[in-house]
């Protein structure tokens, strides 16, 4: 290697270093620009969830250095409580503010179409929606899907299913599913086979 070559690979190697020094400096003044401390905490919007419940469930302390991965675990932290339709986030000047927007309470379910109390008390079992807990709409279809399998494993293999509610106030509801079972089909099916051996006799 000459002269000339082992200059240049001088040169090269530093640049490098700068390089790299400039990467990890940048990133660092990033990650401190963006983080800060929590020195108040402000909750809008939640009316059946204390603020205290709302600091336990995301995991929230005051006076703590926050960044923007942090304040994501909060957002997930409190969405997977499944007590809010809409989490806000937004920390400016050491102030966490919180807005959030409550799901409706379920006060009561009511099934319609169903006159046996056994079948009745399943249903209200197995479905995913249940009194007093929130009313998460995107739950219906799977509800209405347990339902209909629930009938289809006694016969009832065109049942509709509708889902209606009825307010009560602001934050409560009743949720009513109405079911049409429609024909057994497994009644159906026998009463055909006792049919043909009748007219077999005759």
């Amino acid at each position: 290697m000459n002269g000339l070559e082992k200059q240049f690979l001088k040169k090269l190697i530093i640049n490098m270093k700068n390089l790299l020094f400039l990467f990890l400096f940048t990133f660092f003044c990033t990650n401190i620009s963006i983080a800060e401390i929590v020195k108040k905490i402000e909750i809008t919007g939640n009316n059946r969830v204390s603020d205290e419940t709302v600091k336990i469930y995301g995991k929230i302390t005051a006076n703590k250095n926050y960044n923007e991965n942090d304040l994501n675990k909060i957002l997930n932290n409190l969405n997977s409580t499944n007590f809010f339709e809409n989490v806000n986030l937004t920390l400016i000047n050491g102030l966490l503010k919180i807005e959030l927007t409550e799901y409706p309470t379920i006060n009561k379910l009511v099934i319609l179409g169903e006159p046996t109390k056994k079948y009745e008390d399943e249903i209200i079992k197995i479905i995913t929606s249940k009194e007093k807990d929130s009313f998460i709409k995107n739950n219906l279809a799977n509800d209405s899907k347990i339902i209909k399998n629930l009938y289809s494993t006694i016969g009832y293999n065109f049942v509709s299913v509708d889902t209606k509610i009825r307010k009560i106030d602001d934050f409560t509801l009743d949720l009513i599913f109405e079911i049409n079972k429609g024909n057994n089909q497994k009644l159906k099916k026998s009463h055909s086979l006792v049919i043909k051996k009748l007219e077999k006799k005759d």
